[in-house]
């Protein structure tokens, strides 16, 4: 199950792609239908001349060269149960390049199952560039295909459960080919060494924090995760575990206005983000927001800055040009003790 906390915007899918220069664009609702494909291999493959998901609406009829990166959010539902895994790649799909040549590694997506949403984040690198500018030379593309499908191979039309179609609700687009691509996925927010941790008290007996970046199955999808554990003691002290990344702030100083991510819970609470503004003692000061996860459940959070709350330090009005830190902070009020642990994937701005 999938809650969302919705605060000013609904959290959404997307799919962030470079093009000849930064651009964002919306592609709105659309259909994709995985076709049969039984008489080259064993299973469905997604039309390449696709009225919305074409070379124009991706990358602006740029020519995709080699070692550009494209972070992809996207949301839709299959209208069955698929198979065998769904693979999304880039593709060159002209006779110069052989009728199908690859330009990316295949991006996973295991268990897709019919009417149930998949909510997705990928980031991968084009590892060939395209022969050229059309859009055949420079497509997206979606297949389900493998030993379980059925059908029988070389034989045109001849799959037992006939195509399907992806219902996309949300598809957007960011990024440049001389730029990262937009998101925290794989560098600064997922690296478990750029995360600060900090007990309060330190020399409380039974207080422990650690933090761990893999990559794990989640809703049935494979995903760059961190996760941060706390264990808050018994105590009539105020206690506090912190893990603080002081090494994102061009990213949000320059170009945010909020932060958007994802976190799967457990029973544990007291959990914070927070926002450390002011470069200096005189001036320094904290911001928080409360994450009131579910046991077991993922919850979407988008929140605005102006959303966070001021609670320490220096009173001043929120500036962004002043962000120092971002910090996942579990808080020992009361009766919240014991080991928590939250998983956070999909971090970005907005």
């Amino acid at each position: 199950m999938l809650k969302k906390v919705l605060l000013l915007v609904t959290v959404f899918a997307i799919l962030s792609v470079s093009a000849v220069t930064a651009l964002e664009r919306n592609l709105g609702r659309f259909d994709l239908v995985l076709e049969d494909n039984f008489q080259y291999e064993q299973g469905y493959v997604a039309q390449l001349n696709h009225p919305v998901l074409n070379n124009v609406n991706l990358f602006n009829s740029h020519r995709l060269a080699a070692g550009e990166t494209y972070s992809i959010r996207m949301r839709f539902t299959a209208s069955r149960d698929l198979e065998d895994e769904l693979t999304i790649f880039l593709v060159d799909g002209t006779e110069e390049a052989g009728w199908w040549t690859e330009l990316t590694d295949k991006f996973i997506i295991e268990n897709v199952r019919g009417n149930r949403e998949v909510s997705v984040t990928v980031t991968f690198t084009t590892t060939k560039a395209s022969t050229c500018s059309l859009n055949i030379a420079n497509m997206m593309g979606f297949a389900s295909q493998g030993s379980n499908t059925q059908g029988r191979r070389g034989t045109a039309g001849s799959g037992v459960r006939g195509p399907v179609t992806l219902r996309f609700t949300e598809f957007v687009l960011t990024g440049g080919p001389n730029q990262p691509a937009i998101n925290f996925n794989q560098n600064i927010f997922l690296k478990a060494d750029n995360w600060d941790i900090l007990l309060i008290p330190e020399n409380l007996r039974g207080i422990s924090g650690s933090v761990q970046s893999r990559r794990e199955a989640i809703q049935r999808v494979q995903r760059d995760v961190v996760s941060f554990t706390a264990n808050l003691p018994r105590s009539n002290d105020y206690r506090q575990v912190r893990f603080d990344n002081w090494r994102m702030l061009q990213r949000l100083q320059v170009a945010a206005t909020g932060i958007i991510f994802k976190v799967l819970g457990d029973r544990g609470e007291g959990w914070f983000v927070e926002i450390g503004v002011g470069h200096d003692d005189n001036n320094h000061r904290m911001y928080e927001f409360p994450l009131n996860t579910i046991n077991n459940e993922v919850v979407e959070f988008t929140i605005p800055f102006s959303r966070f709350v001021y609670y320490w330090g220096y009173n001043a009005p929120f500036n962004r040009s002043e962000i120092t830190s971002i910090n996942f902070v579990r808080k020992g009020h009361g009766t919240i003790h014991g080991a928590s642990t939250i998983k956070v994937f999909d971090f970005d701005t907005f």
